[in-house]
């Protein structure tokens, strides 16, 4: 079986995509015609546009806009109906990258059994998750092949699960239940472009992902309650601030144990990461006025070649059913009008 996902596997897979033979000696289709549907299609994604090393980037398929109020830089995708802007879009024209781009450059109804069969074919072989089944190959081509801090941002635990299936690599999960969540399909480019200029508003909301910090190690229950709430304010403020509309679900993070304990400024041998008291605290769950925050050690299969920082992925999913002709949520109320 062919690998792509390597030099001239991108130009393998697009072959067989669009019903050309791999072997061009037996091609019965004009190869100067692909000749230039290749060259055109490399012109556009070949070109790298990086970040700078200290900048942070989101891998998404699912919540670009979103991924843009947390991180300073968010890989665009052929998939967007909205690209991401210019300034904020992230390209590493690696091969793995190349790959999904041109399975959404060259869909077709018609060649969806070929695309499935080459995909089959590839680093994505075996990829649970839908169409996020790409985040993490990508997420780790862009770490591995152009040193970038990467972190894929999820919809669903669900497709994070089907990703970072159980293994022997150390991870630790935490979850804040109740929470408002962005909503997506309620935000525009322009709006998170404004939240962006406001550094107050993008610390708000970096703050909250990254809630948890070396300032709660050695604290006590009350300590933390305090302040997880103060963060949860100031997030809440920063998305009514902007008309940001939300709804209630979960946010996930997967650490990598290992450097999260590097992070907190702990101690940490393999499987003893539970002796720290603030994961104790957090494996009990912690009631912070209606949000639940919980924390529990896992077992997944992480690479030993991974990047050496902390976080791994993110999910950012909404429990809340809409009604599709008024937006409004069903069967639901959350408190995203209060200070508007």
């Amino acid at each position: 079986m062919t690998d792509f996902g390597h030099a001239d596997d991108v130009r393998n897979f697009v072959r067989q995509v669009l019903g050309y033979p791999l072997d061009r000696k037996r091609s019965y289709i004009p190869e100067a015609a692909f000749d230039e549907t290749f060259g055109e299609f490399e012109r556009r994604f070949r070109q790298p546009v990086l970040p700078d090393p200290k900048e942070t980037v989101a891998v998404t398929l699912s919540s670009p806009k979103t991924a843009a109020l947390f991180f300073d830089r968010v890989w665009d995708c052929e998939l967007f109906k909205n690209r991401v802007p210019e300034g904020i879009r992230v390209n590493g024209a690696t091969d793995a990258e190349l790959i999904v781009q041109a399975m959404f450059c060259f869909y077709d109804e018609d060649r969806l059994e070929r695309i499935r069969t080459a995909i089959g074919q590839t680093v994505f072989a075996g990829a649970g998750g839908g169409v996020e089944r790409f985040c993490r190959g990508v997420s780790e081509a862009l770490e591995q092949d152009r040193g970038l801090r990467v972190t894929a941002l999820y919809k669903s635990s669900a497709s994070r699960e089907a990703q970072y299936r159980p293994g022997n690599g150390g991870a630790f999960l935490t979850a804040l239940q109740n929470l408002p969540i962005v909503r997506e399909d309620q935000l525009s480019w322009e709006q998170v472009i404004e939240f962006r200029k406001d550094s107050q508003a993008r610390q708000r909301a970096r703050r909250l992902l990254h809630w948890l910090d070396k300032d709660l190690v050695g604290r006590d229950p009350v300590f933390i309650e305090n302040a997880i709430q103060f963060r949860l304010d100031e997030y809440k403020k920063a998305l009514n601030d902007f008309g940001v509309k939300w709804a209630l679900g979960t946010l996930e993070k997967l650490y990598d144990e290992r450097f999260l304990a590097l992070l907190l400024g702990v101690a940490y041998t393999a499987g003893h990461f539970r002796s720290v008291p603030l994961a104790e605290v957090l494996t009990s769950g912690l009631a912070v006025g209606g949000v639940l925050v919980k924390g529990v050690q896992q077992l997944v299969d992480l690479k030993e070649t991974r990047a050496k920082y902390a976080d791994i992925a993110i999910v950012a999913e909404i429990a809340e059913k809409f009604d599709k002709a008024t937006g409004e949520p069903i069967g639901a109320t959350s408190e995203r009008d209060e200070e508007t």
